[in-house]
This record gives C-alpha cells, sequence and structure tokens, in this order.
C-alpha cells in the first residue's frame, strides 16, 4: 500500500499518462489513415486489432462497423472510453474490445470528415507546415 502523498501524486500522474496514451494511439489511427488515404482498411484493421477478430469471415464489413460507432457514440456509449478531458479516477475500467474499437473507429471517421484532414490529404498548407522543414537561421 502506498503512503498517501505517493497514492495523490499516482492518481494525477495516472490521469496524465493516460491522456497521452489515448493521443498517442489517435495519433497513430490519424497517421494510417494519412497513409493508406482510405477509411475502410484503416477501420477493419482497428477492429481486427482491438477486438481480436482473426477470422475474416467473422469480422463485420468497414461500413457496417462505420454504422455501429456512429450509432453508438449517438447514443453516447461510447464517449468515456476515450475522452481526454473526462477526470479518471481509480482503476481504469474494464473495458471490452468491441466497444474500444468502436470508441476509436467513431473518433478516426470524425477526424476523417475534419477540415483538417481535407487538408492534409488533399495537400493544403496542414500538410505543407508538416513536411516543410523550418527555416534555418544563419550563425554568422
Amino acid at each position: 500500500r502506498l503512503p498517501v502523498q505517493l497514492s495523490a501524486k499516482w492518481e494525477r500522474l495516472y490521469r496524465v499518462l493516460s491522456r497521452v496514451a489515448v493521443g498517442c494511439v489517435a495519433a497513430g489511427d490519424r497517421a494510417a489513415l494519412c497513409v493508406v488515404q482510405a477509411l475502410e482498411p484503416c477501420v477493419t484493421a482497428i477492429y481486427k486489432s482491438v477486438a481480436g477478430c482473426t477470422h475474416p469471415d467473422l469480422c463485420p464489413a468497414a461500413s457496417e462497423l462505420l454504422q455501429r460507432a456512429h450509432e453508438a457514440q449517438a447514443a453516447g456509449a461510447l464517449l468515456p472510453l476515450l475522452d481526454m478531458t473526462c477526470p479518471l479516477t481509480g482503476p481504469p475500467p474494464l473495458v471490452d474490445g468491441h466497444d474500444l474499437a468502436l470508441a476509436r473507429i467513431a473518433r478516426l471517421a470524425e477526424w476523417a470528415a475534419s477540415a483538417e484532414c481535407g487538408a492534409l490529404l488533399g495537400g493544403g498548407p496542414a500538410l505543407r507546415r508538416l513536411v516543410t522543414p523550418p527555416a534555418r537561421r544563419s550563425v554568422h
């Protein structure tokens, strides 16, 4: 059992690290979308890896997964799973892989419809900022 001082610090550290982990996962999903430049293969890959669906005949189609994710998000069932602003107290909840996969799919689909994603995939200024190195200053 941790002393009270360490326990309070651990809870704050846990909240910060949980938010960082969620951000890293979201960044990885977005990067995959930028590389593949198609939402459906990313959705299928997320579902297969998170929900543990290994047999191709048992995995739902990407369109069905997107529909399920949209319905679950509209019902508010997925909000707490990937919400980086909600305070985390106590141990992490046990989350079904299917629900976590749908939460990631919903978040990726939402980002895929955003102007930021359109600018990245369309080669707009957001993409140029990412791939253009900053100007070097002369030391002379």
